[in-house]
């Protein structure tokens, strides 16, 4: 059990002829979760956020000369509802600590607690992809529609027996695989099974992929051939290696490809971290004049739908 850090901590540091005193860990190293997810308006006064698609109408009916026009309605789709949650960590110096500090450590403490908080955002919120292929029974999560963020199955709120694919199975990214990706984002349909068109602009993978990435995408031809046939992806997706998506060390490696951020119902995926706060606060223990920092944030992360991106497990 942790307990509040005293004269005794840092006995060698206090003790011995130490010229340097450093840490493993990079406090300067920057967040990588912006890159990807989107940030919604949120209620400020309520502790979930939800969201609500509108189902619009369908084609229009051929109308006979003297008729009426057919009769059409739009109606509420699927609901998105996340609650928040809060995540917490501090520590305690010892007044005597405080006063006794010959190596200066104290003041390098909130740094290194603003990096713990910094860490653990990122763990959380790339799950989002670690566990998009996973449904709720597995072990992964279920969007509103009843699938996975990725999944060949996703069903269209207006349309019974409609459905669109945002999964391309384990497959190994390639240029064939890599049109597929652009063929699915290209035809998903609305909620009434009419045709929309996601705009593909990233890429993103473990790092352990990055070279097979850049092969695919770097090569004006077609990679791995020796025939002169030109490489229709090459630049085609911005690539993103992030050290937070997991695979195995030797494959598959997974992959997604998606489009930019953007507001609900744009051309836009639908992945989101929202904070409702995020700080770092201290205060002396009035009883035993004890230092506290404390970091605190309160977030909440997921999905809303599948449009927008498409994954491939790896192979």
């Amino acid at each position: 059990m942790a307990t509040a850090i005293n004269t005794g901590t840092y006995f060698r540091a206090a003790t011995r002829i130490v010229k340097d005193i450093y840490s493993n860990s990079t406090p300067t190293k920057p967040q990588r979760w912006p890159i990807f997810f989107n940030q919604f308006d949120i209620d400020m006064d309520r502790s979930f956020w939800q969201a609500l698609s509108l189902v619009g109408f369908g084609t229009l009916a051929l109308k006979t000369q003297g008729q009426a026009a057919t009769l059409d309605s739009s109606k509420e789709g699927f609901m998105t509802m996340y609650p928040f949650f809060t995540y917490a960590l501090r520590y305690i110096v010892t007044k005597e600590m405080g006063r006794e500090d010959a190596k200066k450590i104290i003041p390098k403490l909130p740094n290194l607690l603003r990096y713990s908080k910094d860490q653990t955002i990122e763990f959380l919120v790339w799950n989002v992809l670690n566990l998009s292929f996973l449904s709720a029974a597995s072990g992964g999560y279920n969007l509103a529609d009843g699938q996975p963020l990725c999944s060949q199955s996703h069903p269209c709120a207006g349309a019974p027996g409609i459905t669109y694919s945002n999964l391309i199975g384990s497959a190994a990214l390639t240029v064939e695989t890599l049109n597929q990706v652009f063929v699915l984002m290209g035809n998903m349909p609305d909620d009434r099974g009419l045709t929309t068109s996601r705009m593909p602009e990233d890429i993103y993978y473990p790092i352990g992929y990055h070279q097979q990435v850049v092969e695919v995408l770097g090569s004006y031809y077609y990679p791995e051939s020796n025939e002169n046939r030109v490489n229709s992806v090459a630049g085609s997706v911005k690539p993103h290696a992030v050290e937070y998506i997991t695979s195995a060390p030797q494959g598959p490696f997974p992959w997604w490809v998606a489009s930019g951020k953007g507001e609900l119902g744009t051309d836009a995926h639908t992945c989101f971290v929202n904070k409702k706060w995020d700080e770092q606060r201290s205060w002396v223990d009035p009883n035993t004049e004890n230092l506290n920092h404390e970091v605190e944030v309160r977030l909440q992360w997921g999905a809303v739908e599948g449009r927008g991106l498409v994954g491939s497990e790896g192979a």
